[in-house]
C-alpha cells in the first residue's frame, strides 16, 4: 500500500494522521502495525486527546509516512 505522498507502507514505519474521532484537525502520531485488504491499521503514539483511542484503521491516502 501507498501513503497519500506515493510512497511504500511497511509494518513499523511512523506516521501522521488526523484521528478518526472527527472532532479535531489535529495531527496525531503513530505507527503501523498491520494492514486490511484496503486499510492501514495504527498504534498511535501521540494522540491528539487523551479519549482517542489507542488503534485505528485508515485508509492508506489518509496518512503521510514520515
Amino acid at each position: 500500500m501507498k501513503d497519500v505522498t506515493g510512497k511504500v507502507l511497511e509494518v513499523g514505519d511512523k506516521i501522521v494522521l488526523i484521528p478518526q474521532d472527527g472532532y479535531t484537525s489535529a495531527l496525531s502520531m503513530g505507527v503501523v502495525i498491520g494492514f486490511t485488504p484496503k486499510k492501514v491499521k495504527i498504534q498511535l503514539t501521540n494522540k491528539a486527546w487523551a479519549y482517542s483511542a489507542a488503534e485505528c484503521l485508515k485508509f492508506p491516502e489518509q496518512v503521510a509516512k514520515v
